[in-house]
């Protein structure tokens, strides 16, 4: 859809696609270059038609005339030729076609302006149809006569730098939220580990008071390592996750879980050395943050800069687009 008035109303739903194509089958991928190769043939025709013509001092000729040279004895091949005139020049192949399509002009000779305008139609068709294709299979962004075509749509110039600034702008959106959801779910599991860190140096606190050996004190993996965690709202098998990410199959804290799910104590050793553990998980999920904070606040900035740049673009194209309608009036 082109601009429709010198605002440059954009259309809705300018969010750029990934350039894949349309997704068709092998049977409907084969029947589109069968439809695209008939259009380039026809555009040719109408070329080398076109050429003649001008040489002849000709100022008109019908779509199925010798010069044309596009009718063919094969009844199939002329139906095929047919229904692209129709669907796309909005005009009869052959006298018989004004009965077969709904509000087709009558049959006759076009002009040579006529005829410019038909092959500059079938080029676009042919863009167009190329767009549906992926990249790989000879389609992706397509250009013909001062428009573009994305997917099988058409754009002009001014739409198609829109939408590719949409498009960025849609990418940038997606990292933003990407990062910021990373931040929410750092902060969740800091306070979680914050909160078993503290009942576990409180813990130690009060068993280093009751200890009467020189072994004491020895921790209930249970009462004392996985309630703790329950009340924090992590589960063992998330605690020994992350203990694994974190330091590999040397990890305390995936000791410390399975310690836990087997019922087994942990000794002083154990105990501190997973609460040291946390502390360093704690730390580098707040460094973590950190980071992606200075990077959340990079993109935003990034993301103003982008829309003032789309801003003034469009201001740009309406300045354009309102001097060239009053140019006109």
């Amino acid at each position: 859809m082109a601009m429709s008035s010198p605002s440059a109303t954009m259309r809705s739903g300018l969010y750029a696609e990934q350039v894949l194509g349309v997704r068709l089958s092998t049977e409907e991928s084969e029947q589109l270059r069968g439809n695209r190769l008939l259009a380039e043939t026809a555009a040719q025709a109408i070329r080398d038609a076109l050429g003649m013509a001008r040489s002849s001092g000709r100022e008109s000729f019908e779509p199925d005339s010798a010069l044309l040279g596009l009718a063919s004895a094969s009844p199939s091949a002329n139906n095929e030729l047919a229904a692209i005139f129709a669907q796309v020049l909005g005009v009869p192949f052959r006298a018989e076609d004004e009965l077969s399509y709904v509000d087709m002009p009558a049959y006759g000779a076009l002009t040579l302006g006529q005829w410019s305008n038909a092959e500059a139609a079938l080029m676009k068709h042919v863009a167009r149809l190329s767009s549906m294709l992926a990249p790989g299979e000879g389609g992706g962004v397509q250009h013909a006569r001062g428009h573009w075509f994305v997917n099988g749509q058409d754009f002009t110039l001014a739409e198609m730098v829109m939408a590719i600034r949409m498009g960025n702008l849609n990418g940038l959106d997606k990292a933003l939220e990407t990062d910021l959801n990373t931040m929410l779910a750092n902060t969740s599991l800091a306070r979680q580990l914050l909160s078993i860190l503290s009942n576990m140096k409180w813990q130690r606190g009060q068993s280093d008071t009751d200890a009467t050996f020189e072994s004491d004190p020895i921790f209930d993996s249970i009462t004392q390592f996985k309630d703790f965690a329950d009340e924090a709202g992590l589960s063992l098998q998330r605690l020994r996750e992350l203990g694994l990410q974190f330091r590999g199959s040397n990890s305390q804290l995936l000791a410390a879980g399975t310690a836990a799910e087997i019922a087994e104590a942990l000794s002083e050793t154990d105990y501190a050395e997973t609460m040291l553990e946390i502390q360093s998980l704690f730390d580098s999920v707040n460094t973590e943050n950190d980071v992606k904070r200075l990077r959340v606040q990079a993109r935003q900035n990034e993301r103003m800069n982008m829309l003032e740049g789309m801003s003034n673009f469009y201001s740009g194209v309406s300045a354009v687009n309102q001097i060239a309608a009053r140019n006109l009036e």
